[in-house]
Parts: structure tokens; sequence; C-alpha cells
């Protein structure tokens, strides 16, 4: 048993710009095995940010420097430290030396779970572009390690990492040498000789397992590895059956017996129509994204937006298919990130509009479509427990920056930038808070009332009627209703309708004294509006709201409005006012039925009474 699984919270690292949390995996190796056996995953976040990471540790005892699993694990932080790519575990922080307290060998890097771990949570059920795109990861990271001259030596499940985005990541160098004997200084090649027997059969080439060592150093570098790939991927695909037939072809020719007639890893990725599919190209531009200018980023997502965009038959704007140009953990944990720091970018600097308003209108449709894949929150959310439960505390953290760019963007002056941000409440809500929506955006949204473009004051009613369910009684009953009663009588029309709509859906939720003070008299004043959509919404929601009032408030005070209405010059509101006034009609004669049933028995009662006396 490691000595790590004793220690509290896998406390007391070495590492000094990470905190490091509880053990996630515990492997005990031997002595005399190598490193990726040995090393024991922690659950980490990092002191300056909080962001999580993982940190892998290594006990170092004294009186052990020359065991292999020592040297194996300092070999491989040392060039982890050296190698810089996309798709190679990312080196945070490393000890490597022996003269720290607990002499350990500790790195910390990415979160991440290893990709045996990844399968077992989501192999089976996992979208196919996940899988794809992993291995596209890998085929790089073994492409840009082999093009330094280097083979990695040991590719198998456990020297590859997947991030909560679904990269995978090329880890555990441990055997990684140049096979070039005549090699200045190559000290690794007798490390990987005398010690890559120690790697599972399954993963060593035709070559390694007969020790030819000639053949591994006459044949393309990495050849070998290429070999070993070809079995990862199987395995990574067994859940589902088998790889897919165009890969399947490639991993046929990857585990050829001669490793002259291997493909290269560049082979693989030109060759392989797998990694030509589009979903692949727009990963790939999200990865360049970093190092563009702000035009150039918001360019990417305006041709992302366009791609998934979808439309009604009517035109109107429906729910856009980014799912199908990325998968699930992509959007979260790539595409969201990035649109965030897009929106950072240019809110910081709201003098330029220009930029501003661009940055937003491509990044709001792009952020509705990925809360729309996200589950349940807060206290709906459903509680994880085990190695996922990371993904979510993560994806926890990323989703809060959607609540905080929009409460800055509600509370910018432009219009037009508000109007984008008002359109799309009703899609965030369900991210936001109560207390962020009655401390925070319930003000911000207030000043839309105020606003002089029609289209901002209707967009703020739509936005308040979404979130009015989560206000306090104070903000909902109080300031919210003052500020709709003066739209009652605003000048646009299509605001007067829907304030109508906004009181037929916020009544039922009103006491019944607010109903009558406030609903009540906004759908009899609207009944008399000039305008005919104004009326037949009035009509509509009295219908709708016909069990929010009594049989006394129908017959005094509903039905004597509607039944001039019943002979509307506007035919849709004859159509509707009929109807209307059966349905409270109906309700009278039943309360009429009711009262003379009442009085019926009140007479047989008191006539038994004077017959019994």
């Amino acid at each position: 048993m490691n000595i790590f699984s004793r220690l509290t919270g896998g406390g007391g690292s070495s590492l000094t710009t990470h905190d490091v949390k509880e053990v996630v995996f515990d492997n005990a190796g031997s002595d005399g095995g190598l490193a990726s056996a040995a090393w024991t995953q922690c659950a980490a976040t990092q002191k300056s940010d909080g962001t999580g990471a993982t940190a892998f540790r290594l006990t170092r005892q004294k009186g052990d420097e020359g065991s292999t699993k020592v040297q194996a694990a300092v070999r491989c932080v040392k060039l982890s430290k050296s190698l810089r790519h996309p798709h190679v575990l990312a080196c945070r922080e490393a000890v490597d030396k022996g003269g720290d307290a607990l002499g350990e060998v500790a790195l910390a890097t990415d979160e991440v779970l290893p990709l045996e771990a990844w399968l077992e949570l989501y192999g089976a059920s996992a979208d196919p572009r996940t899988l794809a795109w992993g291995a596209h990861c890998v085929l790089n990271a073994l492409a840009f390690l082999h093009s330094s001259g280097k083979c990695h030596g040991h590719v198998a499940p456990c020297s590859i990492f997947v991030t909560n985005g679904g990269d995978w990541k090329l880890w555990n160098f441990e055997l990684s040498t140049s096979l070039d004997p005549h090699e200045p200084g190559n000290d690794s090649l007798g490390f990987f000789r005398a010690h890559e027997g120690l790697v599972d059969d399954a993963y060593r080439a035709p070559e390694r397992r007969r020790r030819d060592w000639d053949a591994l150093g006459r044949h393309k570098v990495g050849a070998a590895d290429v070999w070993a790939l070809a079995t990862v991927l199987r395995k990574a695909y067994e859940r589902r059956g088998a790889p897919p037939r165009e890969l399947e072809v490639w991993c046929k020719r990857m585990e050829h017996d001669d490793a002259a007639k291997r493909p290269t890893c560049e082979q693989v990725l030109r060759g392989c129509p797998l990694f030509r599919q589009g979903f692949l190209r727009e990963l790939q531009g999200l990865e360049d994204l970093a190092a563009t200018a702000l035009p150039e980023q918001i360019a990417f997502y305006n041709r992302l937006h366009a791609a998934t965009e979808r439309k009604r038959a009517d035109g109107t704007a429906c729910r856009g298919a980014l799912d199908e140009a990325l998968f699930r953990g992509a959007c979260v944990h790539k595409l969201l990130p990035k649109l965030l720091a897009t929106l950072d970018i240019a809110l910081r600097d709201q003098k330029a509009l220009d930029q501003c308003r661009a940055a937003v209108g491509c990044a709001l449709p792009l952020l509705v479509q990925i809360v729309a894949m996200l589950g349940p929150r807060g206290a709906d959310a459903p509680q994880i427990e085990g190695p996922a439960k990371y993904a979510a505390a993560a994806e926890a953290k990323v989703v809060a920056g959607i609540v905080k760019a929009l409460g800055t963007i509600l509370v910018i002056r432009d219009a037009a930038v508000r109007l984008e941000a008002l359109k799309r409440v009703d899609a965030l809500a369900p991210l936001l808070a109560e207390e962020f929506i009655n401390r925070k955006l319930f003000d911000a949204l207030l000043l839309g009332f105020g606003d002089a473009n029609d289209d901002a004051r209707l967009l703020t009613l739509m936005a308040m009627l979404a979130i009015a369910p989560r206000l306090s009684e104070k903000n909902k009953t109080d300031r919210l209703l003052r500020v709709v009663k003066r739209l009652e009588a605003d000048r646009s029309a299509k605001i007067r309708t829907n304030v109508v709509i906004f009181y037929g859906r916020l009544a039922p939720d009103l006491s019944e004294a607010l109903r009558h003070k406030v609903a009540l008299p906004a759908f009899c004043k609207a009944l008399d509006d000039g305008v005919p959509f104004v009326r037949l919404a009035a009509v509509r929601a009295l219908g709708a709201c016909r069990d929010c009032f009594s049989a006394p408030v129908a017959a005094r005070l509903v039905a004597p409005k509607l039944v001039p209405l019943a002979l509307d010059p506007a035919k849709p509101v004859r159509d509707a006012a009929v109807p209307c006034l059966e349905a409270f009609l109906s309700v009278v004669r039943k309360a009429a039925d009711a009262m003379t049933r009442d009085e019926d028995a009140k007479r047989e009662a008191e006539a038994a009474k004077r017959a019994a006396a």
C-alpha cells in the first residue's frame, strides 16, 4: 500500500503552488517496477486561482535512489518539464530532487483521469466523436515526439490521460529515448533496453519482444509506438464493439509485423477519413484561438454560430445545432471558457462599442446552446460521487463565469448590447441563483423599463417574466408590479399587449387581493383598448385565468366587459370573446346552482325542524 493512502486528504505535499487534496487513485508499485505503476494520483487546486489540477506523487525513501521506479519517475518528470505540446500532459510544477522534506517525486498538471478509468466511466456511452478526437490527440502527440528523434517506449492506456474537455494527453515518458546507439550522451537508451521488458507484452511490438535492437534503431522512429497505439485504440473502442471501419483499416496497417511497412503517425492522420470530419476542424480552430487577436476570435465564433444556427419554417430562430458540431465536453470545458475569455476582453473596453457589440452578438447565441446541454443545477442536480465529481466541479466553476458575464452585459448602457442579453435571459435563467437574481439582475433589468427603445422595454418585460417566479415577495409584489403598471398605458401597442400577457402568466402566483387590485383592472382596461390584438390578448388572458377569479367577480366585473366584445369589429376578438364569455358564464351558472341547492337544503331543514316541533 502506498504511503499516501494513509495521508489525510493527500496533504503534506512538497508542491508549493498547488494544494493537494484527497487521493483519487492509489497505485502500489514495486521498487523494481516502472513509475507508471507506482504514481499516486491526487486531486489538487492551483493556489493562485483555485482551478482544478491533478498531482502525481511517488514516495522517495532514503536509500531507494537507485530503484527502477524512482529512476523512471525522475526521467519522466525531467522530460515532462521540457516538452511543450497541446496533447502532451503539461507540467505546471514539479519536484524531482531528493533534498525535500518528504523525499518525493511530484508533478502537478491539468485535471485529468487515466484513460482506463475514463473508459470505465464513459466508454460504453461516450459520443463516438470523443474517441475519434482522443485518437487524433495521441497521434499528434506521438508525431511531435517522433519528430524530435525520440520514441515514447511505453504507449499503453496507463500513459494516456483524459481532460474534462475530452483531450487525450500523452505522459509517462519514463522509457522515452532516441533509438540511435551512436547518439552522444544517449544514456536513456541503456535504461530503455534494461527495463522495456516491464511493459505489458500486449503493448510491445514484435521486434521489442524479440529484443531486436538493430531493427528498432534501423526502422522509422516510433514504429514500435505506432504498433502499440493500434492496440490502445482497439481497447478504447472495445466497449462499442470495434473501431470504426475507416480506422480499423489503418489499425491493421499499424500492427504490421514488418516495422518498415507500418505508417507513421502523420500518415495515419492524413490518410484516415475518420480524422477529416468537420468537428475536428472546429476543435483544432479552438486550440489555435488563444493565439489570435480579438477580431479573429469573433470571426471564428460567428462562423461557428452560422454553421449551427437553425430556424423554424416561419424564419424565427430556434435551438441551434451546436451539439452536432462539437461533443458536450468540448462545448462546456473548451468552447465555453474561451467564449467567456473573449467576452471579458471585449467588455473590458466598453468605449470600443462596435467590438463589444460584435463579441456579445456572437457569444450569447453559443452560450445559450451550451446552457441547454447542461443538466439540472443547484438543489435539483444529482449527487455525483467518484472520479466523475471532479469534472462536475470544474463544470460548475466554468458555468459560474456565464453569470458574471451576464451581470456585466446587462448594466452596459448601450442598447444593442443589452438587447442581445435580454433576448436570452429566459434561456440563461436556470443558471442564476436566487440571490443573484434578487440582488443584482433584478436591479439591472429595471433599468430597461426606462429605455427609449420599444424593443428594449419589451424584451425587459419578457426577461422579467422569466425570472418572476424566483423573485422575492417584495421585488415581485411591490417594485415589479409598480413598474409594470406604468407600461399599461405605453405608447407601443406591442408592449401593452405583452403587459397583458405578463399579468396573465403572473396572476396565478399572486395573492387574491393583488389579482383584484392589479391584474383584473389591467385586463378590463385592455378590453377597451383601441388596438384589436391588445383586446385579443386581454380576452385570452382572462380565459386562461378564469379559475383565479370568484363567481361574484365573474358576474359583476368580467362578464359585463366581455359581452360587447362578442360583437367586436375584429373577427379574431369575436372568436375568442364568445368562448371566454361562455366559460365565465358557466362559472356563474355553477355558483347560482350551488346557491339554489343551499337554499333548498336550508328550507328542507327548517321544514323538518317545524315538523318535529
